[in-house]
């Protein structure tokens, strides 16, 4: 019996509840920050970890920027050795997501500390939107829109990802 094939595409850029839950959250966290006159260690914290989870999440996008520019679609075909060497980088990383914020607890002073820990869990909302900001970045650059694709595989009723990349279309 051979293997059942689904393939699924969907726009990359796209604005929903909870891109507007970031806004709402970030701006929310950035105002009381500002009256509690705490506005820059939230500020530091948040940028300095939302800018490097963002090319985390998106680095497929960033590689496939070239080929997307020559008019070729990107394809990544799914091995076992690139899959594990992304779960450990993503073992590492996200982790230290929860982490970081009590460190912050332990190595700054106490009001400096809280606003820092606030600063890092609204690292990952603030990174939603500027992967939204990358991806209409590459569309404005390439001048089309951006898709992803996956191509999925039933093998013994259990789903493994084969072929995913991203297509540009004019």
């Amino acid at each position: 019996m051979s293997p059942a094939t689904y393939t699924d595409e969907e726009r990359e850029l796209k604005f929903g509840k909870a891109e507007a839950f970031s806004i709402a959250l970030i701006l929310f966290l950035m105002a009381f920050s500002a009256v509690e006159g705490f506005i820059v260690p939230y500020l530091l914290s948040l940028i300095a970890l939302s800018i490097p989870i963002t090319v985390y999440r998106k680095k497929d996008l960033i590689r496939a920027y070239g080929s997307l520019k020559a008019g070729k679609e990107y394809v990544v075909e799914n091995r076992y050795s690139r899959a594990v060497k992304e779960s450990k980088a993503g073992i590492i990383i996200f982790p230290l997501l929860f982490i970081a914020p009590l460190i912050t607890l332990y190595v700054l002073p106490v009001p400096v500390n809280l606003f820092s820990a606030l600063g890092v869990v609204s690292a990952y909302p603030l990174s939603n939107l500027l992967g939204l900001g990358l991806v209409a970045w590459v569309e404005r650059e390439l001048k089309g829109k951006v898709y992803s694709f996956w191509e999925i595989v039933e093998v013994n009723e259990e789903m493994y990802v084969k072929r995913y990349g991203y297509r540009l279309k004019k």
